[in-house]
């Protein structure tokens, strides 16, 4: 299990680290900070998305045997949650001298596409991949 669980996260880091993906409402640290301003979104995804794979290969190193689960897998997400919250918002009291988001601008909104394009087939890729995740997760255990 921890082989499948670690593989899905070093892929899911691996597109948010190298793949620059703009604002959206699907995947990516998606915070006020991090939609106001598209450096700290890229910055803070690919923080996000080492944090991911270095999370990933603990797991993957431990392969089956997760013997205590709590320790492997929920313990290293609060800290991976607790800096991908606050690295962004560092990131804009630097920049701007607040946490007080200005306005987002109408580019920076995330906008929900339904038309499907093609040429944007792996923006699926990671969300299939964690769902599988879960679906497995619940099936084994």
């Amino acid at each position: 299990m921890g082989y499948v669980i670690g593989g899905v996260l070093i892929l899911l880091g691996l597109v948010m680290t190298f793949v620059k993906i703009g604002q959206n409402p699907i995947m990516g640290v998606r915070l006020p900070w991090t939609y106001a301003d598209k450096e700290i979104w890229y910055k803070t995804n690919k923080l996000s998305g080492i944090l991911l794979i270095i999370w990933g290969l603990l797991l993957f190193s431990r392969g089956n045997n997760l013997d205590n689960f709590i320790s492997f897998i929920l313990i290293p997400l609060v800290p991976l949650i607790l800096i991908s919250i606050a690295y962004p918002g560092w990131l804009y009291y630097t920049k701007y001298g607040t946490l007080k988001v200005r306005g987002v601008t109408e580019e920076a909104k995330p906008k929900i596409k339904v038309k499907l394009r093609i040429n944007f087939w792996w923006e699926l890729i990671p969300l299939g991949l964690l769902v599988a995740t879960f679906l497995l997760i619940r099936f084994y255990y």
